[in-house]
């Protein structure tokens, strides 16, 4: 079974790992321009948004407030209109929608991002077996060509080269690895933003 299995890794070679982990950073390249051009849309600033909602309230305009935050695409603005169309319900109804909103938000603007965190975590691991397939390999091929001269050069060739699988393994993860926590960042952020609105939202039906 054992020589059967050696004979499987020989003939396979470690170049489909290689071409494995290019397809894993083609397709991370993509989510992450995806990404970020969706959560650059739904960039706002919480402190304008705040005011200028904050104002409009406080000027009698409450359809106004509602109509700026209906027009952003943002989390922030999006709560921000879901608890101004519902300020008649009780502060606990206002939290369970406050809640509800933020978690349907979280799920779109998380999407594909565990994407990034699989392929950070385990690009390395598949480098490092392309390296161990292409060493098994090496080491089949020393055997079989026997002694000579050219002994070491020919090892110590196919192991640099099935060291690359290693390299190109790290090269894929510590980029994923970034960019999913920049957008963790940027998610948790949006969050946070959403929350202030909220309590002051609140806080003004509790005036009321």
């Amino acid at each position: 079974m054992i020589e059967t299995l050696m004979n499987a890794m020989n003939a396979t070679g470690s170049e489909w790992v290689l071409w494995l982990l290019f397809a894993l950073s083609a397709v991370s390249l993509g989510i992450v321009i995806e990404r970020a051009f969706f959560l650059r849309r739904r960039r706002v600033d919480i402190d304008i948004l705040s005011k200028q909602v904050g104002a409009l309230l406080d000027g009698g305009k409450p359809s106004q407030a509602l109509e700026i935050c209906r027009a952003s695409p943002s989390m922030e603005a999006r709560v921000g209109a879901r608890v101004l169309e519902n300020l008649h319900r009780t502060p606990e109804g206002l939290e369970d929608l406050y809640k509800a909103t933020v978690e349907r938000e979280r799920l779109d603007y998380e999407r594909y991002i565990g994407f990034l965190a699989t392929v950070g975590s385990n690009a390395p691991f598949v480098g490092l077996f392309g390296t161990v397939l292409g060493i098994v390999g090496a080491f089949a091929q020393l055997s079989t060509n026997g002694g000579g001269a050219g002994r070491g050069t020919v090892i110590m060739g196919s192991i640099s080269e099935a060291l690359v699988a290693t390299a190109v393994g790290l090269l894929v993860a510590i980029p994923a690895v970034v960019a999913f926590n920049g957008f963790q960042k940027r998610i948790d952020r949006s969050v946070g933003g959403a929350e202030v609105i909220f309590r002051e939202l609140l806080a003004r039906a509790r005036q009321s």
